[in-house]
């Protein structure tokens, strides 16, 4: 999110710490004082929920556009980019829930014949894939967003609309496999794309229609929440702010770059982040000694600023964006289960202070 207008992260602190009448102030002065002394970021927005503490807070710095000056309030909506995945990989596992689709049914019987064939052109077995891999980043399939080719394209013609065969079709031309489906984890834009295909077939409507209505947007109070360019903008809905490919390199407008798959993003409320300000904000929350250790504050920088998160699913496999699914949704998971997991499954990263592992 660094490249664009940088956003503040959603967290629940639950313990020690100053009290809430006494954060607002801090809170505001931190957002305040790490845009001033950050030029590249053109705007901030900080949301904090901290129950415990009976805190409940939102708060800005920063430009909404450079161009006018025009301020950044916290009711700015913002493209959220792959957090999207999330939404995706939560309606595709409504269906599920459903009975329309399983999470284990292979590709094969959900997928268009046209994107069935282009994928079977460099050797994927639709038939091996599932949902399931699909998911997880386990399928194996090239992520076109790595190509290099792809970012040129993108750059050279903001104007262009990128349409979904013409990403897969990219994937597909320019990237090789990445292994066997279930063998190998790599994220994989192009893995989303295609649920987003899978959503519209089985549901009947188009990706923002269906994410919106399986997820139930109104019942989760996601009023402001919507697919740029696919959908209508809500009425009441904050000013889409400005966000940035560069610094002073201009800002990327509504239907200068469209993607149809798992892009364009909602535009949400408050996502994201910028991670020494989340992990300040704890600090501030916690308190010196509030019983969370700079280890913790750590781990929390690396998960709330990068996708790529260290986090395995049932069968050891790694995931960033999306969702760990599992194998027996009905199980509910305990603490020495998922300890003997930790022992049984992996090693020690290394002595204790020497290293750093999420």
């Amino acid at each position: 999110m660094r490249r664009l207008l940088v956003t503040g992260a959603l967290l629940n602190a639950a313990c020690g710490g100053a009290k809430a009448p006494d954060l607002t102030q801090t809170l505001q002065a931190l957002v305040d004082s790490t845009v001033a002394a950050t030029p590249s970021i053109p705007g901030l927005i900080l949301r904090v929920e901290a129950p415990a503490l009976g805190l409940d807070w939102q708060g800005s710095a920063g430009l909404f556009d450079r161009a006018t000056g025009e301020k950044l309030r916290p009711e700015h909506t913002v493209r959220i980019a792959s957090n999207t995945k999330t939404y995706v990989a939560t309606a595709t596992l409504r269906l599920v829930e459903d009975g329309k689709i399983g999470v284990d049914d292979p590709i094969a019987k959900h997928l268009s014949p046209a994107s069935l064939a282009e994928l079977r052109r460099d050797g994927y077995d639709t038939d091996a894939i599932t949902v399931r891999h699909l998911l997880t980043h386990t399928s194996g399939i090239f992520d076109y967003a790595m190509s290099p080719e792809y970012g040129a394209a993108v750059t050279s013609g903001f104007s262009h609309r990128w349409t979904r065969p013409e990403q897969l079709s990219f994937a597909i031309d320019k990237g090789a496999p990445y292994g066997k489906p279930g063998e190998v984890y790599h994220y994989s834009d192009t893995g989303y794309i295609l649920l987003g295909e899978l959503l519209e077939r089985v549901t009947g409507q188009s990706m923002g229609q269906a994410v919106a209505s399986l997820i139930n947007y109104p019942k989760v109070g996601l009023t402001h929440t919507y697919f740029e360019s696919l959908d209508s903008v809500p009425p009441g809905t904050p000013a889409r702010a400005h966000q940035y490919l560069a610094p002073h390199q201009g800002s990327v407008e509504p239907g200068q770059i469209g993607q149809v798959g798992d892009d364009p993003a909602p535009a949400v409320k408050v996502m994201g982040g910028i991670e020494p300000v989340a992990v300040r904000a704890v600090e501030i929350l916690l308190g010196p000694g509030g019983g969370a250790g700079r280890h913790r504050l750590e781990r929390l920088e690396v998960r709330v600023g990068k996708p790529d998160l260290r986090v395995v699913d049932e069968r050891g496999h790694r995931l960033a964006h999306g969702l760990a699914v599992a194998s027996g949704f009905s199980h509910r998971w305990t603490r020495p289960e998922q300890l003997t997991f930790a022992i049984d499954k992996g090693a020690p990263y290394g002595k204790p202070g020497e290293v750093y592992h999420y």
